[in-house]
């Protein structure tokens, strides 16, 4: 009984803290970048995100999903070194960089194990895992290069940041239409694929276009 009451308190607070989370990161996105409401968002995002995705842990008593695990750990992943990003001037952001770099490693096998799985079909569910492939292989090497370079650029790690807490929110909304609602008339590999594809084309173009959004 007392299990059946911590799962359900779970869920409820996991929804709402969620969903708070998710339109904190909105207003993030839609306002100037560096501004006091794009920083208040964000931080509503962050908190609220590292919440609802540690919390994945109590459902999976009930039911073990690969995916979400998945989802959790590349959300929480790319909110922390998007934060550390912005605090690159201190000792411990590399240190935290290169603790983490363990995440996208572990992340990009998954994916790629699970493409081979199913290399022979063609399909949305093989674009979304070839696109998982790509973010966290992308992710590693430009961790790598991170780590071996000594640059104090500091609109480089303004793009990483951006760049990252992108796909974060990204990640999250495939966590919403995948896990937490489920539409009869939106395909399952439909709700993964399609919204990586566009984090990724937003991640780039923010990423490229970062200066003028400052």
């Amino acid at each position: 009984m007392k299990i059946l009451m911590v799962i359900d308190f779970t869920q409820w607070s996991h929804t709402i803290i969620g969903s708070i989370a998710f339109l904190g990161g909105i207003i993030a996105l839609v306002t100037k970048k560096g501004s006091r409401f794009h920083i208040i968002g964000g931080r509503v995002f962050f908190f609220g995100m590292l919440y609802a995705s540690l919390s994945i842990v109590k459902f999976m008593i009930e039911e073990f999903r690969p995916l979400a695990i998945l989802l959790s750990v590349a959300t929480i992943y790319c909110m922390l070194t998007s934060i550390s990003a912005l605090r690159h001037k201190r000792k411990y952001s590399k240190l935290i960089d290169t603790i983490l770099i363990i995440f996208p490693i572990i992340l990009f096998a998954f994916a790629t194990f699970q493409l081979i799985l199913i290399l022979s079909k063609i399909s949305l569910g093989t674009l979304a895992r070839l696109l998982f492939s790509f973010t966290f292989a992308l992710m590693v090497f430009r961790d790598f290069k991170r780590l071996k370079s000594n640059d104090k650029n500091h609109l480089f790690f303004i793009k990483r940041h951006a760049f990252r807490m992108i796909l974060a929110f990204g990640f999250a909304v495939m966590a919403v239409l995948r896990i937490a609602v489920k539409f009869d008339f939106i395909d399952l590999e439909f709700s993964v694929a399609i919204p990586m594809l566009i984090a990724l084309i937003s991640a780039f173009y923010v990423e490229k276009k970062i200066e003028k959004l400052l």
